[in-house]
């Protein structure tokens, strides 16, 4: 159950903050983050199996994450669905003049084509602004205000234990930012902490249970997800953590 994190326009020398854990299948073959061969202007780590990515940044001032759906509005999966890291990649590729509104709006007049997702995208150039959007039911969009705002496989900002203490943590760190209370490597530092945080937060009522037997439960209701066995699939867990 992945985990991101964003501070929009916190101040006016950073005018955003991200964080993010990636949980996934430890067989799910994956690249690290480096600049694409194929676009070289794309930092981020790569899908091998589809060919996308869950968080990427670009060189012209782009940034976009993807969590997949683990809830009660989540859609039935789709049989012979596009791969929804492309959704990630498509943006940091697409022309400059296209707003992260304007994308967010293509993609959900195709929304019948993917499996359940969360899409943020943002753009720094020429000014800031955000947009998430979800084909989870009902279909949705809207543009994200200055704030700070926490992600999971459910809704944006939903109640999830893991949501809201990850949350706490990254506005705490980042008005110290602000302030000037610690520098940009102590700010590192300590997002790196918060991403490796292990605490249990089980139980959590607004989590769906998915049907896994409560010592898995315990693992997933983290920040970071230590490697845990899901039954008949393998070793899941946190993989990846990124900052920016």
């Amino acid at each position: 159950m992945c985990v991101f994190f964003l501070a929009l326009q916190p101040s006016s020398r950073y005018v955003l903050v991200a964080a993010n854990n990636r949980d996934e299948f430890f067989a799910r073959e994956t690249t690290q983050a480096a600049f694409w061969d194929d676009a070289p202007f794309i930092l981020a780590g790569r899908d091998v199996e589809g060919g996308g990515t869950w968080i990427g940044v670009s060189t012209d001032g782009k940034l976009a994450t993807l969590t997949n759906i683990r809830g009660p509005y989540q859609q039935p999966k789709r049989s012979g669905a596009k791969s929804r890291g492309t959704l990630v990649s498509e943006f940091l590729k697409s022309d400059c003049n296209q707003t992260p509104q304007d994308y967010c709006q293509s993609v959900l007049s195709n929304a019948h084509l993917y499996s359940g997702f969360n899409l943020i995208t943002a753009r720094i150039k020429p000014e800031v602004e955000a947009t998430y959007c979800t084909n989870g039911d009902p279909v949705t969009s809207h543009s994200l205000s200055p704030g700070v705002y926490g992600l999971s496989n459910e809704r944006l900002d939903s109640p999830w234990k893991k949501v809201t203490r990850g949350k706490s943590r990254f506005s705490e760190c980042v008005s110290h930012l602000q302030t000037g209370a610690v520098d940009e490597d102590e700010c590192e530092r300590q997002l790196l902490d918060l991403l490796c945080d292990q605490t249990c937060l089980h139980p959590d009522e607004n989590v769906p249970t998915l049907g896994f037997p409560e010592p898995v439960l315990r693992d997933l209701n983290s920040v970071f997800v230590p490697p845990t066995s899901l039954v008949d699939s393998g070793l899941y867990g946190t993989r990846s953590r990124q900052n920016s």
